[in-house]
């Protein structure tokens, strides 16, 4: 197996002149695939989003089929005459594809084109499955690259998951936040419990619901609205919220991911807000670790990831989330425009100016907490407001007044 600069399989050599080959982006994506056959006939297989292509040999490429979030979309003809047919997944709680249905022949019923049952760590139990479709999206609703007999599940950041050992087959990439298990293990080696969507980080399988009810109630405040919509993109509907204009934040590259994360994962933090680059060089990067050499050549992609701590109450979240979101997350974001501001005007010296601003905007927590304790930073203090007016309580008045007396 040979490896790229960012340890991803580029090459498989298998027994036979056999061999497949991966091509990805900078970020660590997946965009080609080439399978090539001991008669040296190849087949490659392209992802455009969530379109997918398939060649054979030097022939013309066909649109394959179309992925959806509720299933795919085929094309049984060639590109110019297509013939679309849907499949339908039906997952379970943790992602994973179950069943796999198409419409009838008789109106209002579906025919069954697959059926997948999976031992704890994604293995299918061979003789409790049922298959006439050639998905291969199962396991974690992720891809399995099963020519030649890998048996690889690809995840996005992390592609090689071997569901027959349970491990992956290259350290993880943020091994220093699990430094206490092997950077190998999969789901901290509890996937009944745990999610890993793509291959980086853990997270509780069934978070969505206190997440959505604490991102619910920080929307009900005109803050917390204003917060999301620098973010948003024009159309962009969150928590029943439509928001008409792209925000300042989303036209300047910087994105925004909201998650819950378990106890084990957080230790004594209720939140944490990190801002990454997404594009560099050397892959998926925090901003205090970008060096010059990381720098990608076009627009910079960021992206602010807000984790809150599993187990908490929907109000204390909302709380805690408030606190990630004006304490921290709107100041990284300010200073990275500010930033690319200066870059642009030509006020830096080096390119290493520049890196080290990048750096102080993922690196001034003491600062933000000061001002915090100091009643500096009005948005908090309005949402706060806010959230006590519209729930009657004082509940966010006195997790404000313990926030600060911390610091």
């Amino acid at each position: 197996i040979a490896y790229n600069q960012f340890n991803l399989p580029m090459q498989i050599d298998f027994v036979n002149n056999r061999e497949t080959a991966y091509i990805y982006t900078s970020s660590g994506e997946k965009i080609a695939r080439k399978h090539t056959n001991e008669n040296d006939s190849t087949k490659t297989t392209y992802y455009m989003g969530p379109f997918v292509f398939e060649q054979l040999d030097n022939a013309e490429k066909t649109l394959s089929y179309l992925l959806t979030p509720n299933g795919r979309l085929l094309n049984k003809g060639d590109n110019n005459t297509p013939v679309w047919e849907w499949e339908y997944f039906l997952t379970d709680h943790l992602g994973n594809v179950r069943t796999v249905i198409t419409p009838g022949s008789t109106e209002g019923i579906a025919a069954v084109k697959q059926i997948n049952n999976y031992y704890p760590f994604g293995l299918k139990m061979s003789l409790e499955c049922y298959n006439i479709s050639d998905n291969r999206y199962m396991f974690g609703a992720k891809e399995l690259d099963d020519h030649f007999g890998l048996g690889w599940s690809f995840f996005g950041g992390r592609n090689n998951y071997y569901s027959a050992l349970g491990i992956w087959h290259t350290v993880d990439p943020m091994a220093e936040k699990y430094s206490f298990i092997s950077s190998y293990a999969y789901c901290l080696n509890n996937p009944l419990k745990f999610i890993d969507p793509d291959g980086r980080e853990v997270f509780l399988a069934l978070q969505g619901e206190a997440q959505n009810k604490a991102l619910s109630k920080f929307m009900s405040s005109a803050e917390g609205r204003a917060f999301i919509g620098r973010y948003a993109n024009a159309g962009q509907v969150i928590a029943g919220y439509k928001f008409e204009s792209t925000g300042a934040y989303a036209q300047r590259g910087i994105d925004l991911r909201l998650r819950t994360s378990s106890r084990q994962t957080m230790g004594y933090r209720l939140g944490t807000a990190i801002t990454y680059l997404k594009n560099s060089k050397s892959g998926y990067k925090r901003l205090q670790k970008v060096r010059e050499g990381d720098l990608p050549s076009g627009q910079h992609q960021y992206e602010t990831i807000i984790d809150l701590r599993a187990g908490e109450t929907a109000e204390k979240s909302a709380y805690v989330l408030g606190h990630e979101a004006f304490v921290h997350a709107d100041n990284d974001a300010q200073q990275l425009i500010e930033a690319h501001d200066k870059g642009e005007a030509a006020k830096y010296n080096t390119i290493g100016d520049f890196v080290k601003d990048l750096n102080n905007a993922d690196l001034d927590a003491g600062e933000e907490h000061s001002d915090l304790k100091n009643d500096l930073i009005e948005s908090i203090m309005n949402y706060v407001k806010s959230m006590g007016l519209n729930e009657k309580t004082d509940y966010y008045e006195k997790l404000y007044e313990k926030d600060k007396s911390k610091y």
